[in-house]
């Protein structure tokens, strides 16, 4: 990549790179190789994504804990996993405006916005760990996710007071005519109802956070923290298929996959919880008192 597109990229990110082939691996996709000759070494980003999705949570978390004192780690885990999700760096990628320097060959450009997208949150934490090592420390990074991704949360105004209805005006009614008779018919038998029908419950939006939800049910129940570890990655560059497994100390251990690393750890976490949790005991009915026989006379 030319010096000239290098400084103009690191003036984006607000941070100069002493040791620019951190720089330049942090925006090299796997998809590059193509238009390389056979067995030609490429560095992508995929370590430093690895090192900068570490770093990412770290610093959020540091920002929650600071600026949320009142949260428990239940609260904390959901917000974090709402700040790093997919959706929220592919924004900050948009508006850096960091798309047009990353460097991949014809398999990404064959993939539909979808998988382009997926693959520039994946630039973003990896520049978040090229920095990372260039400057040898935590400060510099941290400065940059405050500045693209924390900087960018609206903050909640406060609801406004609901006015209170206004009271309806009497409605002038014209008085009634005295009947010349009135014939009063007893009331009607009262039957007993049957209780009104409670709605079906509705099924658990589909965007659920697995990942939080098994945290957050293990810490109630007194048990340590899921284990997260990749096994493997098959497919081309452009559209992998990860498989990852979570495990639960002391020996439980389940597996998902996804088009992604995060969605399989969301799949996996998924079948954790419905496995550890079980199904819901069957209700038992009242059984109806025995009926006692009548004695003829």
């Amino acid at each position: 990549m030319v010096e000239r597109a290098l400084r103009d990229l690191e003036r984006v990110l607000g941070y100069a790179f002493r040791h620019r082939h951190w720089l330049e691996q942090a925006l090299t996709h796997g998809s590059s190789r193509e238009d390389l000759p056979p067995g030609t070494p490429v560095q992508d980003y995929e370590r430093l994504e690895f090192l900068g999705d570490a770093v990412l949570d770290l610093v959020v978390a540091e920002h929650l804990m600071r600026t949320q004192p009142g949260w428990d780690e239940g609260q904390m885990t959901k917000a974090r996993s709402k700040l790093v999700s997919r959706r929220g760096l592919e924004a900050a990628v948009s508006r850096l405006g960091i798309a047009p320097y990353v460097r991949a060959g014809p398999g990404l450009e064959r993939a539909d916005e979808r998988g382009r997208k997926r693959v520039f949150a994946d630039v973003y934490e990896a520049l978040a760990g090229a920095i990372y090592m260039d400057s040898g420390g935590l400060p510099a990074v941290a400065d940059f996710i405050r500045r693209t991704v924390l900087a960018e949360l609206p903050p909640k105004a406060p609801a406004a007071p609901r006015k209170p209805a206004p009271s309806p005006r009497p409605v002038a009614r014209p008085p009634l005519r005295p009947a010349a008779r009135l014939h009063t018919l007893p009331p009607p038998p009262q039957r007993s109802r049957a209780p009104p029908r409670l709605p079906a419950p509705r099924p658990p939006p589909s965007k659920m956070d697995y990942k939080s939800a098994l945290q957050d049910f293990l810490q109630k129940s007194g048990r340590p923290r899921p284990e997260y570890r990749t096994l493997r990655a098959v497919g081309p560059e452009h559209e992998k298929t990860w498989f990852v497994e979570v495990h639960v100390p002391p020996g439980f251990r389940t597996t998902g996959k996804g088009l992604t690393k995060k969605d399989a750890e969301q799949r996996a976490a998924r079948k954790a919880l419905a496995e550890i949790q079980g199904p819901p005991p069957p209700v038992e009915r009242a059984r109806p008192p025995p009926r006692t026989p009548r004695r003829r006379r």
